[in-house]
């Protein structure tokens, strides 16, 4: 929130404090307090209120895309991915998720009266969920995938981007093993996964940007993914940009985004990936891995001719 509205509704209640008194309620008493608040607001609530609200607000308007193109491409996903347990999620998370794993702020996710947050990654909460089963399983390797339509706050104005939308996600849990196999394996996984889908939608002239962070061994990440994926996709441009920090506050050592253009000579951001930290934290254990990725399916189904999903997926 800005902070010169804030100063005006705590100036107009008459109250400075009252933001930090809310904060430091328990969260059932706060729960409590807003479910009240909620409930005479919504005594004021007209029929025609709520279809002007829904004629102009942007995070509870329907999608753009066809239900049916969407069920393609997750059908053609889910056929490529091998060794992935398709998982649904809840749409929503408990309270926090994205700030207490990140260094994201809380108000890029829509938190709720109750305790929880609206999901604005869903690779944060198959985090959670890879967590649960690693401390159940520590010696098994969790490989999870899940489509699901997120929710952000943060306003952006480019072509195919929305207030919700729907991501199509990988993630690997393991643990860390000689030589950076693990995050070698796992990144690898995860790029020839998002370049097989392009592929198989018909979508060309893509082109993977790999970027090392603070913490990424020398040599030892980006050298054998570019051999290993130069081999499997030789008509893709792997590029090395050692300079680039965009993502480093979700990522560690190596982040990967995937690119491509569209019949205009365009080139679009569709997908990206990397090593967290997140397993590490949530079992407070320094040889948890955990590998993500994930690509926006609304995105691409926006972006790109319909022919070319007709061809891919027939009916």
């Amino acid at each position: 929130m800005d902070d010169g509205h804030l100063e005006r509704i705590l100036r107009q209640v008459q109250s400075p404090e009252l933001v930090q008194r809310l904060a430091d309620l328990s969260a059932p008493d706060l729960q409590t307090l807003m479910l009240e608040v909620h409930r005479r607001r919504a005594l004021s609530v007209t029929p025609k209120k709520l279809l002007d609200q829904y004629g102009k607000d942007g995070y509870v308007r329907k999608s753009g895309v066809n239900p049916l193109t969407q069920v393609a491409f997750d059908t053609l996903a889910m056929s490529l991915v091998e060794g992935f347990e398709p998982v649904e999620l809840s749409p929503l998370a408990p309270f926090g998720v994205v700030s207490g794993l990140t260094k994201l702020g809380q108000d890029n996710a829509v938190s709720t009266s109750r305790n929880n947050e609206v999901v604005s990654d869903c690779t944060n909460v198959l985090a959670l969920e890879s967590g649960l089963r690693r401390k159940a399983d520590p010696a098994g390797t969790v490989r999870l995938c899940a489509s699901h339509r997120l929710t952000r706050t943060r306003s952006v104005k480019e072509p195919a981007s929305f207030a919700h939308f729907r991501l199509f996600a990988l993630t690997i849990a393991g643990r860390a093993e000689p030589d950076y196999a693990f995050e070698v394996r796992a990144i690898l996984e995860q790029a020839a996964f998002y370049l097989r889908l392009l592929g198989s939608l018909g979508i060309e002239s893509s082109r993977i940007l790999f970027t090392e962070l603070e913490g990424a061994p020398p040599g030892r990440l980006f050298g054998p993914i570019r051999e290993a994926l130069s081999a499997q996709f030789p008509k893709t441009l792997l590029e090395h940009d050692p300079e680039n920090e965009s993502g480093k506050s979700y990522y560690q050592c190596i982040r990967f985004r995937v690119f491509a253009s569209t019949p205009d000579g365009t080139e679009h951001f569709l997908a990206d990936g990397g090593l967290t930290d997140w397993t590490q934290q949530l079992l407070n254990n320094r040889k948890e891995r955990f590998a993500i990725g994930a690509i926006g399916s609304e995105r691409i189904a926006t972006l790109f001719p319909s022919d070319k999903w007709a061809k891919s997926h027939p009916s």
